[in-house]
This record gives C-alpha cells, structure tokens and sequence, in this order.
C-alpha cells in the first residue's frame, strides 16, 4: 500500500469510520440520572459529549399539600371512680369544711381545699361506670339512685367512703332503669355537693345532673 492510502486510512479512522490495524470498539453509553426511559430524544435523556459538564436538571417545587383539619367534636368526658378518687387526702374534713365553711378557719379551709383538676371538672358533662343503688322510682323509672365504684363496700362491708359513689339526680325527660349487679354507665353534669345524716355528719361529696343511662354488655 502507498504511503498516502496508508495516511487516508488512518486519517478516516481518526474520524471514528473505521480502525486502523482494526475495528474501532464503540464507547458504552452512560445514560444520564433522571434521563428518560421510553427512547426519546430528549436532550437531557442523551449522553454527554465527551469533556462536556451535563447541565443541571431543573426541579420545581410540588405545592404543598392542603391539609383541612376536622373541627373537634367535643363530647363527654369519660372517668373512673379511680380519677376521682381522694384516698391520700382526708375527705372526710374536706367535705365537711365544703359544706359547714363557718365551722374552719382560712388557713384549714385552704389546706382542705379541693384538688384543681377535680375543681375544673365542675360544670362539665362526664359519664362514669358504676353500679346502682336505687332511691325514688316514678312511673318505673329511677329519679335518683347512688352510683357506686362496687357492690362490696355497699352491700356487704357497710357505708362507702365519700369518694366511692356519686349521687345521681335524673334529668325528667330522661328514663333510667334499675339494673340490678350490672354495672351502668351514666352521662351527666358534674358538681361537688353533700348532705347531711341524721346526726348531722356530711355524706358524700360528688352529684351528677343524670342524662342518660345505659347498661354495659
């Protein structure tokens, strides 16, 4: 072969059409990252030119997603005797300086106060579990009963404690039916308040405006 066609051989495969000495093997392609995938010509989606920087892909911001927040539907507050409970305070005194306040001076009334979270549940609609003791019936219905915490203070081992039943008044165009050694769940308006027995010494300490009155399964 002449001098010059060994040049222009040579001078073509420089141009990438053929090899010299042999076939030229073809570069891998290196897609680009977020390139795309159905074969398009998409100019990012192609391999950059050797030496050249890919220009950077331009994101957008997504909208932020609209959040709607239900309104709270308020309802009853649902308590255990146990949340009521005043077993490591006297409750006997606090009951009792409650209901005869003339009877205990500033600085007694003030340590026998009520505790605050008991005080803020005043006014406000609860429903507790409990068990029923019946007082006045009318027309089959009960008008008003103690709630108690068990049968076993009641029924079997004497007086409960002030903070071991609630008196329930019903409201008159609600119904109540006695179930007897069911415990009950009752809805009402709660306060704090006290009578007095025969001799004079408070009894209980928490009342119940009664709403409604269910038995548990």
């Amino acid at each position: 072969m002449k001098r010059s066609s060994l040049q222009a051989l040579c001078l073509l495969s420089a141009l990438g059409l053929t090899a010299c000495g042999g076939e030229e093997t073809p570069k891998p392609f290196v897609p680009i990252q977020g390139a795309a995938i159905d074969g398009s010509d998409d100019a990012i989606a192609a391999a950059a030119p050797e030496g050249e920087d890919l220009p950077a892909p331009v994101v957008e911001d997504a909208p932020a997603p609209e959040v709607i927040v239900e309104p709270k539907t308020e309802g009853p507050l649902e308590l255990t005797f146990w949340e009521l409970a005043l077993e490591e305070l006297d409750a006997d005194a606090m009951l009792d300086a409650f209901l005869f306040p003339e009877e205990w001076s500033d600085e007694e009334r003030e340590e026998l106060a009520f505790p605050p979270d008991l005080l803020d549940l005043v006014g406000r609609e609860i429903t507790l579990e409990g068990y029923i003791i019946p007082g006045e019936v009318l027309d089959g219905n009960l008008r008003d009963f103690m709630l108690v915490r068990d049968l076993q203070a009641c029924c079997f081992g004497g007086a409960p404690r002030p903070d071991e039943w609630i008196d329930v008044v019903m409201d008159k165009e609600s119904s109540a039916k006695y179930h007897r050694y069911l415990p009950v769940l009752v809805t009402g308006t709660f306060s704090l308040g006290g009578e007095q027995d025969s001799t004079g010494k408070a009894l209980g300490v928490f009342k119940l405006a009664g709403k409604s009155l269910s038995a548990e399964d």
